[in-house]
């Protein structure tokens, strides 16, 4: 009973290579880029100069704030050249 499976192997082989004889009907090649299918800047701010937290005012319609616990508010840094 070993040769059953041997013999279908061997059978199988044949007829592939019958139907196929150069081997698959594909070739590799280039992927395609990846699409993009979402994408965020996480900025409502064009300009580059930072914004403190207290002084952010989100996009329209809702404008949103933040407001700080005066404890916790953060101080001013002097400006540097």
């Amino acid at each position: 009973m070993k040769s059953r499976p041997r013999a279908f192997i061997t059978v199988t082989a044949i007829l592939l290579t019958a139907l196929f004889p150069a081997g698959a009907p594909a070739s590799p090649g280039v992927p395609d880029p990846p699409t993009v299918l979402f994408s965020e800047g996480f900025e409502n701010n064009p300009s580059t100069a930072v914004t403190p937290v207290t002084a952010y005012q989100g996009a329209p319609p809702t404008n949103q704030t933040y407001k700080t616990d005066p404890a916790t508010r953060p101080t001013p840094r002097p400006a540097t050249a």
